[in-house]
Formats: structure tokens, sequence, C-alpha cells
């Protein structure tokens, strides 16, 4: 079983580092770009560690690719557990899809996330894709409680 490795990727944009006391070493996982997404084969072990002691995966900040692994994973979670994670890891066409949805239904969507870098991944695609609606912008800057000036993007 030590030999068993299970994949994980980052969705997110920005780079994740992970330092394993239990095998003593460290991954990086590049943050996302276009479809572009970063994955590494973690140790069993490694796995175990984040998931018993961190919020990794609660959080969204790793998702597991292992289809057997999820099923796992699924059941050792309760159902508000369940749905945090299900609101917190978006893929980036995902993020793209719900900003570019009508008004309503992007608040809607939006207001279930609550992981602090999720929202600063919404932010980033944001700016990136120049939302141009003025009550989206609106929105945005009021749900992610930054202070974002989309008219100074390029």
């Amino acid at each position: 079983m030590a030999d068993k490795k299970i994949k994980l990727e980052r969705r997110r944009n920005t780079t994740f580092t992970v330092n394993c006391p239990k095998t003593n070493r460290s991954w990086i996982w590049s943050g996302a770009k276009a479809n572009k997404i970063d994955s590494h084969d973690v140790p069993q072990e490694t796995y175990d560690w984040l998931f018993m002691q961190t919020t990794t995966f609660t959080s969204g900040e790793l998702v597991l690719c292992d289809y057997k692994t999820i099923e796992e994973f699924d059941e050792s979670l309760s159902d508000e557990d369940k749905e945090k994670l299900q609101n917190n890891m978006h893929t980036r066409k995902e993020i793209e899809e719900i900003l570019n949805s009508n008004t309503n239904s992007m608040k809607a969507k939006l207001e279930k996330i609550t992981e602090k870098s999720e929202k600063s991944f919404v932010v980033d695609i944001a700016k990136e894709i120049k939302i141009d609606s003025a009550a989206k912008r609106e929105f945005i800057n009021k749900w992610s409680g930054y202070e974002i000036d989309f008219s100074s993007e390029e």
C-alpha cells in the first residue's frame, strides 16, 4: 500500500505548496492557466496526512482526480462539508460560465462561495475576461471585499 499514489490537481490560478512532515517532502502545484491544470501523484501517506490534518480538500485548494478515492473521500464528509466543497471548488471554465450568466444567476452562484482563495480566483478571472456589466462589477466588488478597478485593466 505504501507504493499507492493519489493524483491531486490544483484548479485555482495561484501556486500551492504542500510540506508534508510525514514524508519529509514538498510538492508545488503551479496555478492553473487557461485550461491547463497542474497535477501531481502523491504517496498515500501524504494524501492521508492532508486529509486528516489540513483543510486542503474541504477548502478546494487541491482536488482529487482518482474516482475511487473521491468516493472514499465523499463517504467521510458530512453533508455540510460536501456542500461547502462543491461551492468552493470550480474550474476556470465553470467560473467563466458563472460570470457570463445573467446577473441574478451570477449573484446566486457567487453568494455560495465562502473561501477567500476561491473569491480571489473569481476576481482574477473577472478582470481577465473584462466583465463589462456595471451591475456585475459592482456586485463582485461588494461580494469579494476587494476594491477592483476594472477600468485600469488592459
